[in-house]
């Protein structure tokens, strides 16, 4: 909804020499569905600009899956309400695996909020759902923090 962003991102691109390739530009499924066609728009531009697309807290809002199909977007996120906290939740889980098939078929990737514990990695796992958000898996941190833990991590 914001005006500049589009230019304030070309700004930001420029002055730093970033990839947009490297980015991800993550917008809440309400956020799009306000003004889905203004937003459709906005999204389309960026994924050609080279941007990648995420739209987060998917089955909170009040989403027309014909209109979600249409979104230029690599990531689904689905909303950390349907993460189920045992394995007897069949209705949350029902529509985080909905969410799956339905970016397998749109050939996205689909992230789970809400993993909390050992126990919901492992419950993600059962179901082929391999990809989580929570704080089980890391809290947010600072930018230098993370370019440390990183190293730590991910760079051996």
């Amino acid at each position: 909804r914001a005006k500049e962003l589009e230019s304030s991102l070309d700004q930001t691109m420029g002055a730093f020499g970033i990839d947009p390739a490297h980015l991800e530009i993550e917008v809440s499924e309400s956020t799009i569905m306000k003004n889905f066609d203004s937003a459709m728009a906005v999204l389309q531009r960026l994924k050609e600009r080279g941007f990648r697309i995420v739209v987060d807290h998917f089955g909170a809002g009040s989403s027309n899956l014909k209109q979600l199909s249409q979104l230029p977007m690599d990531v689904l996120k689905v909303d950390r309400a349907f993460m189920p906290h045992r394995a007897c939740d069949r209705t949350s889980f029902a529509i985080a695996e909905t969410a799956l098939a339905l970016g397998r078929a749109l050939g996205i990737s689909v992230v789970v909020g809400g993993v909390e514990s050992a126990s919901d990695v492992a419950l993600l796992q059962q179901h082929a759902l391999y990809q989580g958000q929570g704080f089980h898996l890391g809290r947010p941190m600072p930018g230098p923090r993370f370019a440390e833990w990183y190293r730590q991590h991910w760079t051996h």
